[in-house]
C-alpha cells in the first residue's frame, strides 16, 4: 500500500487511477495551487475604457462614482513542489506574458487546491 496524503484515500490500490489526480502528485512530492492575478493600467497610464465605462454610470445616475480603470482577472493552476516556487512561476508568467510591464502593473494571490473528488 502507498503512503499518501490525509486527502487521498481513494487510489490505495493502484498508481494508474484517472480519477484522483492528488494521489499521483503525492506520490510524485508535488501540490497544487490556484493563482488569481489581477493585470492593472499603472496610475500614470491614462485608461479611456475605464472613463468610458465613468461616463456610462455617471449617465445611468451613479453619479458618486469616480475613478474608473479597467483591467484583467485571469485565474490559473500550478502543479509544483512548493508554495514558493508556484509564486516563482505565477511572477514570471505575470512579468513575460500576462502583463505588460511597460504599461502594466500586476498583484496575485495563491491558495492550495483540495480536491472535489476526496469529498
Amino acid at each position: 500500500m502507498r503512503v499518501l496524503c490525509d486527502l487521498c484515500v481513494l487510489c490505495v490500490l493502484c498508481d494508474l487511477c484517472v480519477l484522483c489526480v492528488l494521489c499521483v502528485l503525492c506520490v510524485k512530492g508535488l501540490q497544487l495551487f490556484k493563482a488569481k492575478i489581477t493585470v492593472t493600467l499603472r496610475t500614470s497610464i491614462l485608461d479611456p475604457q475605464g472613463k468610458a465605462v465613468e461616463h456610462g454610470l455617471h449617465s445611468l445616475g451613479y453619479t458618486s462614482i469616480s475613478g474608473v480603470r479597467i483591467g484583467k482577472h485571469i485565474e490559473l493552476v500550478i502543479e509544483t513542489e512548493s508554495r514558493d516556487e508556484a509564486e516563482r512561476i505565477v511572477k514570471e508568467a505575470s512579468e513575460r506574458l500576462l502583463s505588460n510591464p511597460v504599461m502594466e502593473d500586476f498583484s496575485f494571490t495563491l491558495e492550495p487546491v483540495k480536491s472535489t473528488a476526496h469529498a
